[in-house]
């Protein structure tokens, strides 16, 4: 449960949710400081939103993959290979 818990964390999605959830409360607790609460909080979730890092494109990858260039992903030449592009699709209902 501690490794769950420590892998969530370090997710930037568990902290936008962190953060909205005790706007949320801060909002309720103190109605008259609302419109201080929801600027604080709409700005910690865009810092978070600003600093992580992009994930490369399905594209992205499969071109990079395809051409051999680790360059356009971002890797370096000494690098591990780069990942391959894997495509699941789901069954179809019947």
């Amino acid at each position: 449960m501690k490794d769950w818990i420590i892998a969530r964390l370090s997710e930037e999605s568990t902290w936008r949710g962190i953060i909205l959830v005790v706007t949320g409360l801060g909002v309720k607790i103190a109605p008259d400081m609302a419109q201080s609460i929801i600027a604080l909080g709409l700005a910690a979730v865009g810092v978070i939103n600003v600093a992580k890092q992009q994930a490369a494109s399905k594209a992205d990858v499969a071109a990079a993959v395809e051409s051999n260039n680790v360059q356009k992903l971002g890797l370096e030449p000494s690098d591990p290979a780069p990942p391959r592009a894997v495509v699941i699709e789901a069954a179809p209902k019947s």
